[in-house]
C-alpha cells in the first residue's frame, strides 16, 4: 500500500507542494511528513493500490476522480477521512452554481470511507454530495466502487448517485437531504447492476429515500432505516423506497441486458429486506413497473395519507420506434399508438412484512393475478410480527483503519 496524506495549513499555499511531498510513500507516517495541501493534489497521484488519507478539515473543492486515477481488482484506490466524517468535502461554487463534492467518471476500483460531502445549493444543477458514474461512450461494466461510511448532506439533486457500474457496494452511510427545490433521491441507483445497498440511515425532505429505477436489477436492499418526508414545494409523492422506472425515454436504444428479454424489466430479481421504510405522504413503497422482486421481513409505514404499499402500472417514457413486444411479452408492457410505452408491475413477491399501527394498510393495485402479497400484519411493535433483527446495524467505522494498518481514531 503506498499513502498520500492531505493536510490544510493555514498560511500555505495550495497552489505551490512542499518539496518532497509529490510521491508515494510507503507508510502514513512518512506521508504524513509531507502533506499535500488539497485533496485534487493528492488525486493526482492516484492509481492502484493507492491510499490517500485526508486530515481533518474544511475542504472547499471537488473531489474529481477519472478513469486514469483507476485501481485495480484486488487493489484499489482508497480515499479516507483520517477520523469518522472529520474530512468535510464542500461542492465548489463555479459560475454561480455549486459542483459535486466528490464526482466520479469512468474510475473503476475504488473506495470512499468515512468522508463527510456536502452540497449546500438547491439550483437546478444535476450535481450530488457524491456522483459516481461511467462513462457514456463505455459499456456497463465491473465498476469495483465501494461508498462506506459516509457521510452526506445537502440541497443537491441526490445525495448520493451510483449510475451504470456492476458490483457497487454502498454500505453504513449516513445520508439526508435539507429538502432543496430540486432534491429527488438519499440514494439513486440508476442503471446499476448487482449491486449491495446495506446498513444505511436516510433521511430528509426529497422526492425519494432510496430510488433503484431505470434498468437496475438484482440489487439486494437490506437492513436500511428509510424515514423520509415530503420535501417543500410538494411534490405528488415521497415513496420511502421507489422500485421501477422514472419515464426516461428508451426510444431507439437497444435492450443493454443479454439475459432478460427485451423489455426494460425494471429491478428484476432485486431483494428488499429486513428494512425499516418510512414516510409521511402517499406510499411507503412504490413499485412503478418493477418486475420479479422478493420483498419481505420489513417494516412499513406511512405518516399521512396513502397506501403502505403501491403496484402501479408505469405509463411514462416513449418507446416509439421500439420493437414490439413478442406475445409470451405481452402480459407485461406494450407500446400503445401513440408511442408511450405502458410497464406492468409483475411478478412480485411481497411476503411477511409489517405496517406499524397507525399507518394506513391500504394496498393500490395488486394485480393479484401476478404478484403476491402475503401477511401484512399490522402492528404496534416491530417484535409482534418480524422474528428477526430489522433496520441498521452498528457500521463498523473502523475496519478500514485496520486495513491500512493504522490505528482506529
Amino acid at each position: 500500500m503506498n499513502f498520500v496524506y492531505v493536510a490544510k495549513r493555514a498560511g500555505e499555499d495550495v497552489g505551490t507542494p512542499s518539496p518532497g511531498n509529490t510521491r508515494l510513500h510507503d507508510t502514513l507516517v512518512a506521508a504524513k511528513q509531507a502533506p499535500l495541501p488539497t485533496i485534487d493534489s493528492a488525486v493526482s497521484l492516484a492509481g492502484p493500490g493507492v491510499a490517500i488519507v485526508i486530515a481533518d478539515g474544511t475542504y472547499d473543492e471537488q473531489v474529481n476522480l477519472r478513469k486514469e486515477h483507476s485501481g485495480t481488482p484486488g487493489n484499489p484506490l482508497l480515499i479516507v477521512s483520517e477520523t469518522i466524517h472529520g474530512a468535510h468535502i464542500r461542492g465548489p461554487r463555479v459560475g454561480g452554481r455549486e459542483l459535486s463534492a466528490v464526482w466520479a467518471v469512468g474510475c473503476r476500483h475504488f473506495e470512499l470511507h468515512n468522508l463527510f460531502a456536502e452540497v449546500t445549493a438547491g439550483d437546478d444543477g444535476d450535481h450530488a454530495s457524491i456522483k459516481i458514474f461511467r462513462h457514456k461512450d463505455e459499456a456497463i461494466a465491473e465498476g469495483g466502487v465501494v461508498v462506506a461510511g459516509c457521510k452526506g448532506r445537502g440541497q443537491g439533486r441526490d445525495i448520493l448517485k451510483v449510475s451504470g457500474f456492476l458490483g457497487t457496494r454502498i454500505y453504513g452511510c449516513d445520508l439526508s437531504s435539507d429538502g432543496g427545490l430540486f432534491s429527488e433521491s438519499c440514494i439513486d441507483c440508476n442503471t446499476g447492476q448487482n449491486c449491495e445497498i446495506k446498513f444505511n440511515t436516510l433521511r430528509g425532505r426529497v422526492q425519494n429515500g432510496l430510488a433503484v429505477k431505470n434498468g437496475a436489477y438484482r440489487i439486494l436492499i437490506e437492513q436500511n432505516d428509510i424515514d423520509v418526508r415530503q420535501k417543500v414545494p410538494a411534490v405528488s409523492y415521497t415513496p420511502g423506497l421507489f422500485l421501477g422506472h422514472s419515464g426516461i425515454s428508451h426510444a431507439g436504444k437497444p435492450f443493454p441486458f443479454g439475459d432478460l428479454p427485451w423489455f426494460w424489466a425494471e429491478c428484476a430479481g432485486s431483494v428488499v429486506r429486513h428494512n425499516l421504510i418510512g414516510t409521511d405522504w402517499k406510499r411507503a413503497l412504490w413499485a412503478l413497473g418493477a418486475y420479479d422482486c422478493l420483498i419481505e421481513r420489513n417494516v412499513l409505514k406511512n405518516r399521512g395519507d396513502g397506501a403502505i404499499i403501491s403496484m402501479k402500472e408505469s405509463k411514462s417514457g416513449l418507446y416509439a420506434g421500439m420493437p414490439e413486444p413478442t406475445p409470451e411479452h405481452a402480459p407485461y408492457v406494450h407500446v400503445d399508438s401513440d408511442g408511450l410505452g405502458h410497464y406492468d408491475t409483475r411478478f412480485l413477491t411481497i411476503r411477511d412484512n409489517a405496517a406499524l399501527a397507525g399507518s394506513s394498510v391500504a394496498i393500490e393495485e395488486q394485480h393479484p393475478d401476478t404478484n403476491r402479497v402475503e401477511r401484512l400484519g399490522i402492528v404496534s411493535t416491530v417484535a409482534d410480527h418480524i422474528p428477526v433483527p430489522i433496520g441498521v446495524a452498528a457500521w463498523d467505522h473502523g475496519a478500514i483503519y485496520r486495513r491500512l494498518g493504522i490505528a482506529t481514531p
